[in-house]
């Protein structure tokens, strides 16, 4: 666990250079305190904490691990609770994953057409895939702005993911459950993604979450240490950064028509 990376905690900035309606969404679904939590991110704080959420039974997963001796929970209800943020009856992420898994045949594909194009520029190509017949993901830089937005703070804050060149329609459905409006569980998304990243069993990963896990052993307190190591804050998300992506994916689109 200690040799594997972070990835870097990033937020939107606000209150200035803030992208166009992002901060009202943000503030519709009191999401104001986890965009915030970007200091004092303690790394060596949040290896032991998953190192010790790791459970060698095959059973149902037990939320909760040991961070310097004391005991510290990280179920949906404890996170929701530290976030402010609700326990909506359906979670939108949820109940589009689930929408997701019922397209199993070629015949069916359109459907994955149709969530690559709400989210994607016009011809957007499938990436290569290895295992099953149907597409699973495509190039994060073919993402349209906006839904680029949503995703840089899904992988960020929700469900941690180190890769940045691609994007699977699994967290894909996730960015258009936000864009849509739809109610989402912030605790059970990222207690579930705590877990798996405690339990994967795949030799490469990278660890997330970092803040809201020293936040949660802030709550109970757990004490830091002098000599612990702190996690660099990554750029902010901003109306800076979105002109950026706004000119790096328009010179694709121009690059592209020159192949082609």
């Amino acid at each position: 666990m200690k040799q594997k990376k972070f990835v870097s905690e990033k937020a939107f900035t606000l209150y200035e250079d803030t992208i166009s309606g992002v901060q009202e969404e943000l503030e519709i679904r009191g999401c104001i305190k986890l965009n915030g939590l970007v200091c004092a991110a303690n790394c060596s704080m949040a290896v032991e904490f998953l190192a010790n959420a790791y459970q060698e039974c095959d059973h149902d997963p037990m939320f909760e691990t040991t961070v310097r001796g004391v005991e510290v929970k990280f179920d949906e209800e404890t996170i929701n609770n530290l976030l402010g943020t609700k326990s909506p009856l359906v979670c939108g992420v949820e109940k589009k994953r689930n929408e997701l898994e019922m397209i199993t045949t070629m015949e069916q594909i359109g459907e994955l057409e149709r969530i690559k194009d709400e989210l994607c520029i016009e011809n957007t190509p499938w990436l290569k895939y290895t295992k099953g017949f149907l597409p699973t993901k495509f190039g994060l830089n073919y993402m349209k702005p906006l839904a680029r937005t949503w995703a840089t703070f899904f992988v960020h804050k929700l469900e941690s993911c180190g890769n940045s060149s691609e994007f699977r329609l699994v967290k894909a459905v996730g960015v258009q459950a936000i864009m849509k409006g739809e109610e989402i569980n912030v605790g059970r998304l990222v207690a579930n993604d705590l877990w798996r990243i405690a339990n994967e069993t795949k030799d490469t990963f990278t660890l997330g979450h970092c803040s809201i896990i020293r936040s949660l052993c802030k709550d109970v307190g757990v004490d830091v240490m002098r000599n612990d190591m702190v996690l660099k804050k990554g750029s902010n998300i901003n109306e800076t950064w979105m002109k950026r992506i706004k000119n790096n994916l328009a010179n694709r689109i121009r690059e592209e028509r020159v192949v082609l």
